[in-house]
């Protein structure tokens, strides 16, 4: 328990994420769709200044956080509700990992990180899987890890932030 209340292990655990998210990507690109595994699969540029703002923010208000203002918890006083709040953010993080994951491995050559505006011969529709319960299963899983990851970490202001922009782009 006291480990969950030193604010600095946060930062290096969500690197740790967002390096393991941005493998992945690639990773299960070049297994599944392999012709369209080239650095952009990464989404470490292609994203845009926007995406990597909201992580550098993301990152300065778990520090600044911690370094201003290191006798308040921000969530309230309680440890308990603190102790909640990082665990369903690790397990957010989990399930939204897992099922990105799956959904990219599941639709195969069906899947690229370009965001494709008509039907491409020899595409089909996957129906099946993680599809069957998600209409779009890799947008529901970045969407829940990012969201994990700022209550892992308890940023108030980019949760905030990240849940604006997260529903209004998914």
């Amino acid at each position: 328990s006291a480990v969950l209340h030193h604010p600095i292990w946060r930062l290096p655990c969500f690197l740790t994420s967002l390096s393991l998210f941005h493998f992945l990507e690639f990773y299960i690109t070049a297994r599944h769709n392999t012709r369209h595994a080239d650095v952009s699969a990464f989404l470490l540029s292609s994203n845009g200044a926007a995406y990597n703002i909201a992580h550098g923010s993301a990152m300065a208000e778990c520090l600044l956080t911690h370094w201003l203002f290191p006798s308040i918890n921000i969530l309230g006083k309680s440890k308990t509700v603190s102790n909640f709040t990082i665990l369903i953010g690790l397990a957010l993080m989990g399930i939204g990992q897992t099922v990105r994951t799956l959904a990219m491995a599941h639709a195969g050559s069906n899947f690229n990180h370009t965001i494709q505006v008509e039907r491409k011969e020899g595409h089909r529709l996957v129906t099946d899987g993680v599809y069957r319960f998600l209409r779009h299963p890799s947008y529901f899983g970045f969407f829940w890890w990012g969201l994990g990851t700022q209550l892992m970490m308890q940023n108030v202001i980019c949760f905030i932030g990240y849940t604006v922009v997260l529903w209004q782009f998914f």
